[in-house]
């Protein structure tokens, strides 16, 4: 009871969620009495059987951790330790490996190529993310500078039509002024 309290108390102080620290804590209890099933077996087989369902608890906390995206958590407390154990019970430990970030057993070339392709569909979604705020970045600023344009057209209107009014020979002699009439039309 006491122990509960003190785990829970802990969990709240640590800001943790409390299935990522009860997890952690089973992963670490399995990996322990998997590798001390292991060695204080008479022979292989009786530590692979003996083994056998802590390295199951083992597979099941990182395939739980990994479904809900908690790469980053738990899954790093699985430490060659215990995916060392889980290939030794399912007698696979020259061939395949247990390798937690990906969920399964890979050979060695198998799972390097899949974190390969997990890194580059990673960056790929990184590349478009910057283009796309790259290409919002220029729309901004191209809508800014359209709106510039409006803004000083706008203002050299009015100041040659205001010219226009007073001295309608310079305004009309004034090629900036002939130009913005021809864009923008005579002043009333």
């Amino acid at each position: 009871m006491k122990r509960s309290k003190a785990l829970s108390l802990a969990v709240v102080l640590l800001g943790l969620p409390s299935s990522a620290s009860a997890n952690a804590a089973e992963l670490d209890l399995a990996t322990k009495n998997c590798l001390d099933a292991i060695s204080n077996a008479d022979n292989r087989f009786e530590g692979r059987d003996a083994a056998m369902p802590y390295a199951d608890k083992i597979v099941a906390i990182a395939t739980e951790e990994l479904a809900v995206g908690n790469i980053d958590g738990v899954l790093k407390r699985l430490n060659e330790d215990g995916a060392t154990c889980v290939s030794y019970v399912r007698q696979i430990n020259d061939v395949l490996k247990f390798y937690p970030e990906l969920g399964d057993f890979y050979t060695t070339t198998a799972a390097q190529a899949q974190l390969e392709l997990a890194r580059k569909a990673v960056l790929e979604e990184r590349k478009k993310e910057m283009e796309l705020q790259a290409a919002a970045r220029i729309a901004e600023q191209d809508a800014k500078q359209k709106a510039l344009e409006i803004e000083v057209n706008a203002r050299v209107f009015s100041a040659c039509a205001q010219l226009a009014n007073r001295d309608p020979l310079k305004a009309f002699t004034n090629e900036l002024c002939v130009r913005s009439f021809k864009a923008n039309g005579l002043p009333e």
